[in-house]
């Protein structure tokens, strides 16, 4: 955060005309700081106000609780835009679609409804607050002891931990409107008889597939020895579950962010990691975006080693 501050501040201390200052000010407590601090006469902020256009006006207001913080991940601004595509936010669902879902579009509902929310993770716990919002009543129920769901494993890699304002912004908003949430409790057809509720929305996101996906077929493929023991899905080893030994072969079908930042997490622990890919080039999903380059040389940094265009056809003991 800030990371431009001290060139601005020795700008400042040379020129005789007004010094912007920008470069991941994502707090107003930072920008007040610079400002105070004379290192800058004014503040430039782009991706913030992506990811929350009404930040100044709830400073001033002295809400900062209430506002949804830029984490940084360049994947919906910077990492789209310069691939061609529109401006989005992981973040923030009206970026780029404020005609259809921005701050004046959100309308109280005419009918009152009581609406059970199952899953806390990102999209059950937007539902939930937007559903709130429009003065539903709504509880929520998540089966595991935390709220979060994938976005806290992401959030556990390194260079990734911001990830985890995503989710704690939501949780803030669903408590300040008295949502109801019952955490360690998996929604049955019971439960839900229980709650009598009007609408029922089913947010209990995905589980890693036991299969390879083939990018030259279009296919889920089994491979024989996926149900050895010392196989795992991300989820596994991000959540120790198992230990995963010194020596690590990540497959990787599509080319993924996540594939990455398992890699990055296994390598900072001193592991021998390899990435074995079907396609020719490495992680195409990651090339061309912004952090692609600092992620490859902490990647570089950590020996881990790409092997593209293989395909595995089975795993065997500790042999692929």
């Amino acid at each position: 955060p800030g990371f431009l501050i001290p060139l601005a501040a020795e700008i400042k201390r040379t020129v005789s005309v007004p010094v912007f200052c920008a470069g991941r000010i994502n707090d107003p407590v930072i920008a007040e700081r610079i400002l105070s601090e004379g290192q800058a006469d004014m503040i430039g902020m782009a991706r913030p106000l992506l990811a929350d256009p009404e930040l100044p006006k709830k400073a001033r207001e002295g809400r900062a609780e209430d506002i949804r913080p830029c984490v940084g991940c360049m994947q919906g601004c910077m990492g789209r835009f310069l691939r061609g595509y529109p401006i989005t936010c992981v973040h923030n669902p009206a970026a780029g679609k404020e005609k259809r879902f921005g701050l004046q579009t959100l309308k109280p509902a005419q009918v009152k409804k009581r609406v059970m929310v199952i899953g806390g993770g990102p999209s059950g716990l937007k539902a939930a607050e937007i559903s709130a919002r429009r003065g539903h009543e709504v509880v929520i129920y998540e089966k595991e002891t935390q709220l979060g769901g994938q976005v806290r494993l992401a959030a556990l890699t390194p260079s990734r931990q911001e990830f985890g304002e995503i989710t704690n912004y939501l949780i803030k908003q669903v408590r300040k409107m008295a949502v109801t949430i019952h955490l360690g409790q998996e929604a049955t057809v019971e439960t839900v008889d229980a709650e009598k509720p009007d609408v029922v929305v089913v947010a209990t996101g995905c589980e890693p597939a036991s299969t390879f996906f083939n990018p030259r077929t279009f296919l889920e493929e089994s491979v024989k020895g996926l149900d050895q023991d010392n196989v795992l899905s991300i989820w596994d080893v991000l959540l120790q579950k198992k230990d995963v030994g010194q020596n690590v072969i990540i497959v990787d079908g599509e080319g993924h962010y996540r594939t990455l930042a398992v890699a990055d997490h296994l390598a900072a622990q001193g592991k021998k990691v390899r990435i074995l890919l079907p396609t020719r080039t490495v992680i195409s999903e990651v090339i061309n975006t912004v952090d692609g380059p600092m992620m490859f040389r902490r990647l570089r940094e950590g020996k881990v080693v790409f092997s593209p265009a293989v395909t595995v056809r089975e795993i065997s003991g500790d042999k692929v």
